[in-house]
């Protein structure tokens, strides 16, 4: 469950799925999920990186123009570089 703060400092939660997990050569995890988005409805693309402990490093939210309803997995193709 994810929590979010408006202008006005109100909090309001949010829940967050992940669905695959890519194991690093150093023992980090990318994992790849969604969270709904409060404001538009739809549910956005989720990018976290962990620590082999779980210790978050950082977190990248990629808002959605569109969600087809239903659907369950959308290819996603993420490259990484050196």
């Amino acid at each position: 469950m994810g929590k979010t703060y408006d202008s006005l400092n109100h909090v309001e939660y949010s829940t967050i799925y992940y669905y695959k997990t890519l194991e690093l050569q150093n023992g980090n995890l990318i994992l790849v999920g969604k969270t709904n988005n409060l404001v538009s409805g739809n549910e956005d693309l989720l990018l976290t990186k962990t620590d082999n402990t779980g210790n978050i490093i950082w977190s990248k939210t990629y808002k959605s123009i569109v969600w087809i309803p239903g659907v369950q997995e959308v290819p996603i193709i993420i490259m990484f570089s050196k």
